[in-house]
C-alpha cells in the first residue's frame, strides 16, 4: 500500500504523456483558438508596421524627389527601420504570456469538466505540471514561432516593395535593442552603478515572473473571469500602495531621506531593491505552492467556483 502511494505521488512518464495526449485532444478547440488569436495579432501588428513604414517611405521620397540621397542607404535606414514594430511585438507577446498564465486551470472551468479531468488516471501533480508546462513553455514557443513567421512575412513584403537593401529583420532588430541595452549598462564604470543596474534588471525580470504567477494564482482561486478579476485586484492593490507610498514620502519619507548622507542613501536604495527582490521571490514560491494545493482541492465545490 505504501509502495503504491509512493508510486502515485511521483510523476510517471507514461501516465503524464497519456494525460497530455488526452488534454490536447479534448481541449484542442481551446488551444487552437488561443493559437489563432495570438498569431493573428502578431501578424496584424506586423502588417500595420509595414504599411506605416511604406507610407513614411513614400512621403519622404516624394519630399526629396530629385535628390541623390532619396535612394541612399541612409534614407532607407531612416525610413524603413523596424525597431518600433519589434518593440510592439515583444510587448504583445509579454502580455500574451500573462494571459496564458491565467488559463492554466481552464479544464476546471465548470463542474462537468472538473469531474472529467479529476477522475482521469493521473495524479494531481502530473495534471498540474502538464498545464503549467503547456501554458508557460508552450505559450512561449507559440509567441516565439509567431514572431519568426511574422519576421519571414515582413521580409517577403519588404523585399518585394523596397528591395533587399530596404529589408530589416524584426528578430535581429529586437536583438540589437537588447544588445544596446547591455552596452548601455556596461558604460557604467563605477562598481556601484553596475551593482544597482544589475539589481534593477533582476527586479524587472522577477517582477514579470511575479505577474505571471499572480495571474496563475488568480486562476487557481477563480476558474471563470479570473483574468479580469486579477487585473482589477492588481489595480486596486497598486492604487492603495501608491497612496501609502505618497503619504510616507510626503510626511516622514522626505525629511528622512534629506537627513541621509550620500553613502547611506545608496545603501538604503540597495537595501530597498534587495528587499523587493527577495519579497517577490518568496511570494512567487508561496503562490505556486498554494496554487497546487488549491488544484488538489478542486473537487470541493466552493462559492467562487460553482
Amino acid at each position: 500500500c505504501n509502495f503504491k502511494l509512493l508510486y502515485m505521488n511521483k510523476i510517471n512518464g507514461k501516465r503524464f504523456w497519456n494525460y497530455a495526449k488526452w488534454d490536447l485532444t479534448i481541449n484542442k478547440g481551446f488551444y487552437r483558438t488561443m493559437a489563432i488569436v495570438t498569431i493573428s495579432l502578431v501578424f496584424m501588428v506586423t502588417i500595420m508596421g509595414f504599411f506605416i513604414r511604406l507610407t513614411e517611405w513614400r512621403s519622404r521620397k516624394a519630399m526629396f524627389a530629385g535628390g541623390d540621397y532619396a535612394n541612399s542607404e541612409w534614407f532607407l535606414n531612416e525610413t524603413l527601420g523596424v525597431e518600433g514594430t519589434a518593440f510592439v511585438l515583444s510587448y504583445l507577446c509579454l502580455i500574451a504570456m500573462i494571459i496564458f498564465a491565467g488559463c492554466i486551470n481552464h479544464p476546471l472551468r465548470n463542474k462537468q469538466w472538473r469531474i472529467t479531468t479529476l477522475t482521469l488516471p493521473a495524479t494531481n501533480k502530473e495534471k498540474f505540471t502538464w498545464h503549467v508546462l503547456l501554458m508557460s513553455g508552450g505559450g512561449f514557443f507559440l509567441c516565439l514561432s509567431s514572431m519568426v513567421l511574422a519576421d519571414l512575412f515582413n521580409a517577403l513584403l519588404s523585399v518585394v516593395t523596397f528591395g533587399a537593401e530596404g529589408t530589416n529583420s524584426l528578430m535581429f532588430s529586437l536583438g540589437d535593442q537588447l544588445a544596446n541595452l547591455a552596452n548601455y549598462m556596461s558604460d557604467f564604470k563605477e562598481s556601484d552603478g553596475i551593482l544597482l543596474l544589475e539589481l534593477l534588471v533582476a527586479n524587472v525580470v522577477v517582477a514579470y515572473l511575479f505577474t505571471l504567477t499572480t495571474f496563475s494564482f488568480g486562476n487557481a482561486l477563480k476558474y471563470k473571469y479570473n483574468i479580469l478579476i486579477t487585473v482589477i485586484a492588481l489595480q486596486v492593490i497598486q492604487c492603495v500602495l501608491s497612496v501609502v507610498f505618497f503619504l510616507f514620502a510626503l510626511g516622514v519619507g522626505i525629511e528622512f531621506i534629506d537627513s541621509l548622507d550620500e553613502q547611506i542613501l545608496k545603501n538604503f536604495i540597495y537595501g530597498f531593491v534587495i528587499v523587493m527582490l527577495v519579497l517577490q521571490t518568496v511570494l512567487i514560491v508561496l503562490m505556486w505552492r498554494k496554487s497546487y494545493k488549491l488544484y488538489c482541492k478542486a473537487q470541493v465545490t466552493s462559492a467562487w467556483n460553482k
